[in-house]
């Protein structure tokens, strides 16, 4: 199994003290992904099997330079159902109120782990994910992606929009990601790795409703799953013209685009 992704992801973080700075750096970035689906088995006519798909990422800088920050993620994922309509919504202005204990229990679609870099004040941060199932936006089902970082108050909320297309997918989820602040005078966090399960069902009508269900046919190769990432290194936070930032690429570094696919074989 090579390489993949979804939704949803998070990292923020917080401490004082340090020196800015623009160092003129070449980057150069790697991504990797990989996905799993348990349990590993094909639906039936009138016998759904609900999944459960985990993603993992990870953004690694191949040079001494820090990370740099996503300015968005694009999931490409293979045809089968989904079912948001079943599933009562949480929206982002609840969790930035309430936290996940304003939104319904059963909104919760997901949880799992992210990973954040802001060098030099916390080189690694890490932070619980929780995905939750967002209301429709112009008609279209959407993710909201909830993180907190441990050890300090910082959370940071995400919307994802899944968009059914037709060919060689079924779906494609957009996820902007909104700049993570820090302190003044530091770079923003950034987003480097995430861990997390999305699957979830629910009773209704005396019928178990899955979130995601099996496909009834194993396309040939398998299902394969694709992401892309764009990431740039954005300003400092109230830097001066002139102030540096040791290890942080110059500004007006060009942006690098990223892609990745992996692909899960068909059960046996």
């Amino acid at each position: 199994m090579r390489k993949v992704i979804t939704v949803v992801v998070v990292a923020a973080l917080t401490a004082a003290g340090a020196t800015v700075a623009w160092a003129q750096t070449a980057t150069k970035h790697v991504l990797k992904f990989d996905i799993s689906a348990t349990p590993l088995k094909l639906s039936k006519p009138g016998k759904p099997v609900g999944l459960t798909l985990r993603y993992k990422m990870s953004l690694e800088e191949t040079t001494e330079a820090r990370v740099a920050q996503p300015d968005s993620m694009t999931f490409l994922l293979p045809a089968t159902k989904i079912n948001p309509d079943a599933f009562p919504r949480c929206t982002k202005e609840i969790l930035r109120q309430k936290g996940p204990t304003g939104c319904p229990e059963k909104s919760l679609i997901g949880k799992g782990t992210g990973t954040g870099d802001a060098t030099p004040l916390i080189e690694e941060a890490l932070a619980d994910i929780m995905v939750f199932n967002g209301p429709k936006v112009g008609g279209k089902p959407t993710l909201v992606a909830w993180g907190k970082a441990r050890g300090v108050q910082v959370t940071a909320t995400l919307t994802g929009t899944i968009n059914k297309t037709s060919g060689k997918y079924g779906y494609r989820v957009d996820l902007p990601i909104p700049g993570i602040p820090t302190l003044i005078g530091q770079p923003e966090a950034s987003v480097d790795g995430f861990d997390v399960k999305v699957g979830a069902k629910i009773r209704k009508g005396g019928k178990t409703i899955n979130f995601i269900e099996s496909p009834l046919k194993c396309p040939a190769g398998g299902f394969k799953f694709v992401m892309k990432m764009v990431i740039s290194y954005h300003p400092i936070i109230g830097a001066e013209p002139g102030e540096t930032f040791p290890g942080y690429p110059a500004a007006g570094t060009p942006k690098e685009e990223l892609e990745d696919d992996a692909t899960i074989a068909c059960p046996k």
